[in-house]
């Protein structure tokens, strides 16, 4: 009981810590990209795709979204019409977990804003 006590204070910190990791390295990987606008909070993080005009593009949105799925990255479609492909991973992560994850992410964000 005393172990389950001292995980349970820690999950706080290690998800703040994790989604801050998180956000930077898709800040830098991703933040040049005139169609990706970046947001999060903790580990609640968002990827908005936009037209060239700077429109939200849901169409993109779900296929970086349903390209994922299929690698075995488990995300969400998120935001006003399905625009944003929404992170949203657990606490519990480990940093393999997570570099897989956002290779899966960065590659397909950028296949897709590419075309």
């Amino acid at each position: 009981q005393r172990r389950l006590q001292v995980i349970l204070v820690q999950l706080p910190d290690q998800a703040a810590a994790l989604g801050r990791g998180m956000m930077h390295r898709l800040c830098s990987e991703l933040g040049s990209e005139r169609r990706v606008r970046l947001r999060g909070l903790g580990l609640l993080i968002g990827i908005e795709v936009l037209d060239e005009d700077g429109r939200p593009q849901p169409a993109a949105a779900v296929t970086i979204t349903e390209r994922l799925l299929r690698e075995g990255v488990l995300v969400l479609p998120a935001g006003e019409g399905g625009s944003v492909v929404e992170l949203s991973p657990p606490a519990t992560l480990n940093s393999a977990q997570v570099d897989h994850a956002l290779e899966r992410v960065i590659a397909a964000v950028r296949s897709v804003c590419a075309g």
